[in-house]
């Protein structure tokens, strides 16, 4: 019960703290012409300011963006539109396919995807003049480097030629 007591009394005397600090010397500072326009100042600026630094922010990140994952001149999907005629209806291997990259094989050149994990397993899997679509470079002498575009390159699997 004592502990309910001196709660309250605390919670009463922080009360009028609070009431004491609310309304002492109220109404006598006041604010002038000069100080209001200096506030509304101050806030037109950091309003313009934020507004200006949050449109820079978006938009230097749409271009960063841009740059670095829609460029068709550095990505594999801009080496498969370049490749279109070549890889119509052929089958195209590559490590792994993203949908992005796979949605532009098939939808649009319209050739078949099909996944090989190394040069070897290429050469393991493909037949006669499919590609392999690959980042790395090939030093294999049984593949021909067909096109190469950023860092991406088109290998086709040389045709063998056999004597009758």
């Amino acid at each position: 019960m004592l502990g309910v007591r001196r709660a309250t009394a605390l919670a009463a005397a922080v009360l009028a703290l609070a009431v004491f600090n609310l309304t002492f010397r109220l109404g006598s500072e006041g604010l002038t012409e000069w100080d209001e326009s200096l506030y509304a100042t101050s806030a037109l600026e950091m309003v313009r300011s934020h507004i200006g630094m949050a449109s820079l922010v978006a938009e230097a990140t749409l271009i960063w963006y841009s740059y670095n994952y829609r460029a068709f001149d550095r990505t594999a999907q801009g080496l498969l539109i370049v490749e279109e005629d070549r890889l119509r209806g052929v089958r195209v291997f590559r490590s792994s396919w993203d949908r992005a990259d796979a949605f532009v094989l098939k939808g649009l050149i319209e050739a078949e995807q099909a996944e090989a994990i190394s040069v070897q397993d290429f050469l393991f899997r493909s037949g006669p003049c499919e590609y392999f679509l690959t980042s790395r470079e090939c030093d294999d002498p049984r593949l021909v480097q067909v096109a190469v575009l950023g860092e991406y390159a088109l290998y086709q699997r040389r045709e063998v030629n056999t004597l009758p």
